[in-house]
C-alpha cells in the first residue's frame, strides 16, 4: 500500500472501511503516492477529505464522473449498521471541495 499521509484514525488497516476506500483510490490513482487523506473526527460521523494531484483527477473521477462514483457506491454498500457515518469529499485546488456524500 501506499505511504499516503493519514491524520486521525489508523487508515490503512485493510479489513477497515476506511482501509478499503484507500485501497480504492490508491489502486485506481496513476501517482498513488500523491494521494493524501485527511480524517477529521466528529461526534457521529468522520469527514474524509481526499486530495488528488491535478494530473490524477480525471483518472479518479472518470467520465462523467462513473469511476468516483463507482467508488462511493462500493463503499458505502460495505458499511455495516455498526460502521460510523461517513462524508467524502474530493479537494481540488487551494482545499475547495468538489462534493460531498454522506451516509
Amino acid at each position: 500500500m501506499s505511504s499516503s499521509q493519514v491524520d486521525g484514525i489508523e487508515l490503512m488497516k485493510e479489513d477497515s472501511p476506511l482501509g478499503r476506500l484507500a485501497s480504492m483510490f490508491i489502486w485506481v490513482a496513476p501517482n498513488p503516492e500523491k494521494v493524501v487523506f485527511h480524517l477529521l473526527e466528529g461526534v457521529e460521523k468522520v469527514l474524509v477529505e481526499i486530495y488528488l494531484p491535478p494530473d490524477d483527477r480525471g483518472r479518479v473521477i472518470g467520465k462523467e464522473g462513473s469511476t468516483i462514483r463507482s467508488i462511493r457506491t462500493i463503499f458505502f454498500s460495505s458499511l455495516t449498521p455498526d460502521d460510523l457515518e461517513f462524508d467524502i469529499s474530493l479537494l481540488e485546488e487551494g482545499g475547495t471541495r468538489r462534493r460531498q456524500r454522506t451516509v
